[in-house]
């Protein structure tokens, strides 16, 4: 009986993904092999502290927030005056642009 029950909870482990595949651990390898050694990703300034960066930098009251992961910026509307305009800050580096990257 405890056979049987032990089959059924490595069949459920695996198919809810919580083991590592074979494939994932021979990419790592290669990865490390070609010099890549911090596969972690790289921290995130978080939403407030983007929104304090873009109200540094301009004059104007921020409107609204959003993270873009595809361009890792943080989109911040801005109304200065009745002007309402998007500053741009990278997530990762604070950089600050008017432009998306």
């Amino acid at each position: 009986m405890a056979f049987a029950f032990l089959s059924f909870v490595s069949l459920g482990a695996e198919n809810l993904g919580f083991e590592e595949s074979v494939e994932s651990r021979a990419q790592r390898a290669t990865l490390q092999e070609n010099g890549v050694k911090n596969l972690a990703p790289q921290p995130r300034i978080t939403r407030r502290q983007a929104t304090n960066i873009a109200g540094d930098r301009y004059e104007g009251r921020v409107l609204g927030i959003v993270l873009d992961n595809s361009s890792n910026n943080y989109r911040v509307r801005m109304d200065q005056d009745g002007t309402v305009f998007n500053v741009f800050v990278n997530a990762t580096s604070g950089d600050v642009s008017t432009s998306s990257d």
